[in-house]
């Protein structure tokens, strides 16, 4: 069985202390993978306790490439799944610092060779 995690982590600082709780929470869960909303690049991805540097003990971000302005980033365990796909798309029209958008990733689980999608968006 697969624990998924999703949270709106709410661009906004202070957040270093948010940012730990929110990683203690998904070592709680022990979420297999998990899709943030509002992530942004000088909130929560910054600071002294940036969030994906929390994570990174343990998980990956799919779609690299894209951190730098991807407010709704998928993570997942590195050493449970293989990236077969992935993308990040901005939304066209009204979008309060650029947050408004999805990501997506195409997954398999090393352990029982299954294929699926997640996704991440915030609207």
């Amino acid at each position: 069985m697969l624990t998924f995690f999703s949270q709106n982590v709410w661009d906004s600082s202070p957040c270093h202390y948010r940012n730990e709780l929110i990683r203690s929470l998904v070592s709680d869960f022990n979420a297999d993978i998990c899709m943030f909303q509002e992530f942004g690049p000088y909130t929560i991805r910054s600071g002294d306790k940036p969030l994906h540097i929390l994570m990174s003990d343990e998980y990956v971000e799919a779609c690299p490439d894209f951190s730098h302005k991807n407010c709704t980033p998928v993570f997942f365990k590195k050493d449970c799944f293989d990236v077969l796909d992935c993308d990040y798309m901005l939304y066209d029209g009204l979008n309060n610092w650029d947050t408004k958008s999805i990501s997506w990733v195409v997954l398999k689980d090393k352990r029982s060779g299954s294929v699926f999608a997640v996704v991440s968006t915030h609207f």
